[in-house]
């Protein structure tokens, strides 16, 4: 085994990189050029910090990592963490992989990166094989510490009869609209350039933020969105009032799921408050389902919406370790807060 430690893209990590994007169904947020393009648009690129370990000269695993800074800590976490819904090293041989001893493997990496930081933070960790490959969480000491909400399709219509109520509301609110205009529901658009459906989710988040500037352009980004719409696995849905789209989203199709990965929806308030957002979603759900899909998954986020709707939770683990009495330090503060955090949402 060998390990090699890269602080730069070039074109031996990107030969790495297809050649396991070539041989697995990779998760977007693991690929090449999310990674890429997220350390291009955060400008990070002198922080980047990225394991590759070979076996035979063949990439077994790759840590797309990159050292961050809060405030005089220096942390190393993953790469796009912000944007990426769901984390993980990308697995090349899945067998050898599971083989090979990642424990020797890992406190080999450990010994590299402690003169880089005070403390390795890796989360969003899910263990769902229809999403990646992670033999970390098997093997290394990983921790619970959030939950991803989702609905499971076996079980859907039960929820539905519990909602009730919320559906009357949904159903009351299609009706006014539809008084307005013809009202129609598209599960994956055609008619319209992708680049244009970016344009128009991103300017709806962006007023949602309001003043946040800086963090909607970090997060709400249409040159960073633009660079993957034609990926197989994104498509768009809507729901059109008359001519015009009243609510949109971006969603990405991973087997016999379907992640929610960004919706947005129209901000004026004669449109709003028949939450065009909630009628689009339901919509969606209820076409996949009948369709056969498994599992419709909100994806990362507490907005309330995903904990009323969902009829599923599933564990976040994360990894985090001290290099020295700094990262101590940042590890207690990162403790204290998840305990307030589990609190709050009644896992402990």
């Amino acid at each position: 085994m060998e390990i090699i430690l890269k602080k730069f893209f070039d074109e031996k990590l990107f030969k790495d990189w297809d050649f396991i994007e070539k041989k697995n169904d990779l998760l977007i947020f693991q690929s090449y050029q999310w990674n890429f393009n997220w350390c291009k648009l955060n400008k990070i690129e002198e922080n980047i910090r990225i394991l590759i370990i070979y076996d035979k000269e063949n990439p077994i695993f790759i840590f797309p990592l990159f050292v961050d800074r809060i405030f005089s800590f220096k942390v190393i976490r993953w790469i796009g963490y912000d944007l990426s819904d769901y984390n993980g090293p990308i697995v090349g041989d899945y067998l050898k992989a599971d083989q090979i001893n990642l424990q020797e493997i890992w406190g080999k990496v450990f010994d590299i990166l402690k003169s880089e930081s005070d403390l390795i933070f890796l989360d969003k960790m899910i263990d769902e094989e229809n999403y990646l490959c992670n033999p970390f969480l098997k093997y290394m000491k990983c921790q619970n510490y959030d939950i991803t909400y989702g609905i499971n399709f076996s079980n859907w219509e039960e929820t539905k009869k519990e909602k009730n109520k919320s559906f009357q509301k949904i159903r009351w609110s299609k009706r006014k609209l539809s008084n307005l205009e013809k009202l129609t529901f598209f599960e994956n658009i055609q008619d319209v350039k992708k680049e244009e459906l970016v344009m128009k989710i991103i300017n709806w988040k962006n007023k949602t933020i309001k003043n946040k500037k800086k963090i909607a352009f970090k997060l709400y980004n249409e040159n960073f969105y633009k660079k993957f719409i034609n990926n197989k696995n994104i498509f768009f849905s809507g729901l059109k009032l008359g001519n015009d789209y009243i609510s949109l989203s971006l969603n990405i199709e991973l087997k016999k799921h379907i992640l929610y990965l960004m919706p947005a929806y129209e901000q004026d308030n004669k449109i709003l408050k028949y939450s065009p957002g909630k009628i689009l979603m339901l919509e969606l759900i209820q076409f996949y389902h009948d369709i056969g899909k498994n599992y419709f998954d909100f994806g990362n986020g507490k907005e309330f919406y995903k904990n009323e709707w969902s009829n599923n939770k599933r564990p976040l683990f994360c990894y985090i370790k001290n290099f020295n009495i700094l990262g101590s330090l940042l590890m207690y503060l990162y403790k204290f807060k998840r305990y307030i955090n589990l609190w709050k949402l009644k896992i402990f």
